[in-house]
């Protein structure tokens, strides 16, 4: 992980692989059959409380940023991989104390003539609300 910059938060958790199926792309069939999806998360938060509180809602539930991640995939369709990687980091970045999130979506097996495994797009956005959950 590269070095952390502290305007995007004095924290990050990393979550590898959520895995779901979703209905994304421009062919004809991928607007009707579900396609393996993977993500990977970095999220950057502020909260020095939940070091000493202990207490989860003092920090960044990561069951809610892999809920947000499926439920992205899995309800709603967009023709590129770009635009849902997009949709998944406003959906993170409304989360209490998020700072900025780094989001690589990968679509296994994608329906080109070449045979590739996967293709990838990471994108980082940051929070410019002001919003810190404070």
């Amino acid at each position: 992980m590269e070095c952390c910059d502290c305007r995007l938060g004095n924290y990050y958790l990393e979550l590898t692989a959520i895995r779901a199926y979703g209905i994304h792309g421009v062919l004809p069939f991928e607007k009707k059959q579900k396609q393996p999806f993977s993500v990977d998360l970095v999220v950057w938060f502020y909260s020095d409380k939940c070091c000493v509180t202990d207490n989860v809602a003092d920090t960044v539930d990561y069951s809610l940023l892999t809920h947000k991640v499926v439920n992205a995939i899995e309800s709603s369709s967009f023709n590129l991989i770009e635009a849902l990687a997009n949709h998944m980091a406003q959906e993170i970045l409304d989360i209490e104390h998020v700072r900025a999130v780094r989001i690589s979506l990968t679509k296994e097996n994608p329906p080109v003539k070449e045979n590739i495994k996967h293709v990838k797009v990471t994108l980082l956005r940051q929070n410019d609300t002001g919003h810190t959950g404070s």
